[in-house]
């Protein structure tokens, strides 16, 4: 119980007429898939691990974070400050675009970065996570996806082991039109529980990330 899994996804967005629009009267930057699609991702495994007959063996932290649109200021303030320490933390998993599809011929594509952080362990328990799901999940190492900057990046710096899933930016980024009618459900309920499985098999695991 005092080993921690902290599952982590950003809420805020970029607010009202600061995004680029071509509705000159829709202002409002809804963010849902950027990022309401990822907080609903923890909020869903988190509801799954609470229904389990059996609490989990490691503690379980939902972070949902502030800021991630103003240099990733609020996981920063967490890993400055951490409510549990970061050298008892086996894992950080981040969710940031999910259910997004740059054109409906990627629909079962999808992409994890960073499980090498965690080493062998990692690779391999981000790997079993995707083998039930008819997505294709593109592993990249996190120097490969750095032009992808979120919350993860904090934790990685801080050597904590991290996997940060997300889809690409489609032509809705950024902008009022990134709205709820954008997201592939069936592809997000895909998304969720290959996080849940990976999130089952690292708060039991012998076999921690390094």
């Amino acid at each position: 119980a005092e080993e921690y899994v902290v599952l982590g996804a950003h809420y805020d967005h970029l607010g009202r007429g600061s995004c680029g629009t071509d509705t000159p009267d829709d202002l409002v930057c809804n963010g849902a898939g950027d990022n309401a699609s990822g907080v609903a991702t923890v909020l869903e495994i988190g509801r799954s691990l609470a229904a389990d007959p059996e609490p989990p063996p490691r503690t379980v932290v939902l972070a949902l974070w502030d800021a991630e649109e103003d240099g990733l200021a609020g996981s920063a303030d967490y890993v400055d400050d951490p409510p549990v320490p970061l050298e008892h933390t086996a894992v950080y998993l981040n969710w940031d675009i999910q259910g997004s599809n740059l054109s409906p011929a990627l629909a079962d594509i999808t992409v994890m970065i960073g499980a090498e952080t965690g080493g062998p362990n990692l690779i391999a328990a981000a790997r079993a996570a995707t083998e039930d799901s008819p997505l294709q999940t593109l592993a990249l190492s996190l120097g490969f996806g750095d032009g992808r900057t979120s919350d993860h990046n904090t934790f990685a710096a801080a050597s904590v082991p991290t996997v940060f899933f997300t889809d690409g930016t489609t032509p809705c980024y950024h902008t009022p039109q990134d709205d709820v009618s954008t997201l592939d459900f069936d592809k997000l309920g895909q998304q969720i529980r290959t996080g849940l499985a990976l999130t089952r098999d690292l708060v039991a695991t012998d076999d921690l990330p390094e």
